[in-house]
């Protein structure tokens, strides 16, 4: 890793351990570490999704809400069921990664607990950013992610398509497929 990297990482990690982050370090956050080693899927998805917010192509999570639209059209069209599927990243997994990828890459004044102790807050932040990010669906128009919607402890940013009035496809009201979630102890 770059010195000068290790450096801006070490000033992210402390103001995240000392409550004082925004979404911009939880973006310099991801970012920095989406090919850090060792390389974690997970990282990457998520990096990517912050680096290029602006429209989504491609990706874990872009193939996993299209895998859903193909199997959702080829029900509105055929008849049968579709199950709606889980968020593809839990809480715990993406700390876990983001902790595994510091602690791999030395960053100075790192303390686990501390930063751990931010996971909600951590989380919160990452659903603001992928609640901005535009998703293009060659099978569907009008896909988007939502605004977080909060339910007691549970924050979900969801996947959100609809209404829909095309040729094959029909979609009265909008429908939504958690994509994240959030969970405060």
């Amino acid at each position: 890793m770059r010195k000068n990297l290790s450096k801006d990482l070490k000033v992210i990690v402390e103001r995240i351990q000392n409550d004082s982050f925004t979404g911009v370090e939880i973006r310099s956050l991801l970012i920095s570490l989406r090919y850090a080693n060792p390389r974690s899927p997970i990282l990457e998805e998520l990096g990517d999704f912050v680096a290029h917010y602006d429209k989504r192509t491609k990706g874990i999570l872009y193939n996993h809400i299209d895998k859903f639209m193909s199997e959702f059209i080829g029900f509105a069209v055929s008849g049968g069921s579709v199950t709606i599927p889980k968020p593809l990243f839990d809480q715990e997994q993406i700390i876990s990664v983001i902790i595994k990828a510091i602690e791999t890459n030395k960053i100075p004044g790192f303390l686990k607990l501390k930063f751990k102790s931010q996971a909600f807050n951590i989380m919160f932040k990452i659903l603001e950013i992928v609640a901005e990010t535009k998703i293009i669906n060659t099978n569907v128009n009008n896909c988007r992610f939502s605004a977080i919607e909060k339910n007691d402890k549970t924050f979900t940013v969801f996947f959100c398509f609809g209404p829909v009035n095309g040729n094959i496809l029909k979609i009265k009201n909008e429908v939504k497929i958690p994509a994240l979630v959030a969970v405060k102890d």
